[in-house]
């Protein structure tokens, strides 16, 4: 039986574990995070009660889950390890896994967060080009992306999610598990999946202020032309690449569920945004209390890494998010980027 070892015990870490827990090739999922309380919550009931508020009470397999603070408490050696921490937090703790000498022994490490950092000012950066950043990090790099909100899976709702790099074990793992459906064709491309994912959530918050401000008509043709928009940024435009970004459940499939699910994070953080300027007071920008809103960095970093002239469309959406802009406008100008 596999052992698997999740790092990161946020809602999608919580879940993680949850379906890996489900699955029949799996004997044991270690889960580790930060916070002593939770992760006493969790191995004493079961409950990640910090989530709570996020996805309700949902009980976790405790003869299967093992939560931890320390790193000395994990194996040795496990079967795969997987990357729920946030993105923005990704850098700093891979160095952390580097430091301690973490020996991933060339084991598949699977990314399941999404998002791109601005590094030192200069350099855009995946999850990917993070841990090659970290040479000392020897394990076998894939990424799993998809529609695939933390409550399904933490109820075991059937879902379908891409897995990029190619590992058959794996995959074969993740679909043991109670439904979860698994696409890992050749076509998938690790880069690919997670500039999806990334730039999923952007086009979420800015799906969110449209609506909100204008219209769902408004905001469908929004995302449309930036998605179009961000793919060009990857600078790709092989078939594999394609498939990712515009067919995948990567792509497609996060970016449907994201904008219309009714539980994303950015798309909320977008309403929010929307509803201050509506009310004509500032527009609170303050995240405390608030599960992190990685479109919101996501965003910020394209624009300080590209300048609104590379982005002509998304540039003219967070001038409309910054105040900059009434909404009307911002949506005129960023449509009129794109001439058919």
């Amino acid at each position: 039986m596999a052992t698997c070892i999740v790092f990161g015990a946020g809602a999608f870490g919580t879940a993680m574990s949850a379906a890996l827990a489900r699955s029949s090739a799996i004997g044991r999922v270690y889960l580790y995070g930060r916070d002593r309380k939770v992760i006493d919550g969790i191995n004493r009931y079961g409950i990640n009660e910090r989530i709570i508020p996020q996805v309700g009470t949902h009980r976790l397999d405790t003869d299967k889950i093992l939560a931890t603070t320390s790193l000395h408490d994990l194996p040795q050696t496990a079967s795969s390890y997987f990357h729920a921490i946030p993105v923005q937090q990704s850098m700093a703790f891979l160095r952390h896994l580097e430091e301690a000498q973490f020996p991933l022994g060339g084991s598949p490490y699977v990314n399941c967060s999404k998002g791109v950092m601005l590094y030192e000012g200069n350099k855009l950066m995946t999850v990917s080009q993070m841990f090659g950043h970290c040479l000392g990090l020897k394990g076998h790099y894939m990424a799993l992306s998809g529609p695939a909100f933390a409550q399904g899976l933490l109820e075991a709702a059937p879902c379908v999610m891409s897995l990029a790099g190619g590992n058959g074990e794996v995959a074969e793992m993740l679909r043991a598990s109670q439904g979860m459906f698994i696409e890992d064709t050749p076509q998938l491309t690790v880069e690919a999946v997670e500039w999806a994912g990334a730039m999923k959530n952007v086009c979420a918050l800015a799906y969110g202020w449209v609506e909100a401000s204008l219209d769902c008509n408004t905001a469908a043709a929004v995302v449309t032309v930036m998605w179009r928009e961000l793919f060009g940024l990857l600078g790709r435009e092989d078939e594999s690449s394609r498939y990712s970004f515009f067919e995948s459940s990567a792509g497609l499939g996060d970016l449907l569920v994201t904008c219309g699910g009714g539980k994303s994070r950015n798309v909320g953080y977008g309403r929010d945004v929307a509803a201050a300027q509506q009310r004509g007071g500032p527009v609170a920008t303050d995240l405390t209390g608030r599960p992190t809103v990685e479109g919101l960095y996501t965003m910020k970093a394209l624009l300080s890494f590209y300048g609104p002239h590379r982005i002509p469309c998304t540039g003219r959406i967070i001038e409309g998010l910054q105040g900059l802009r009434n909404p009307a406008a911002a949506v005129e100008n960023a449509l009129r980027a794109y001439v058919w």
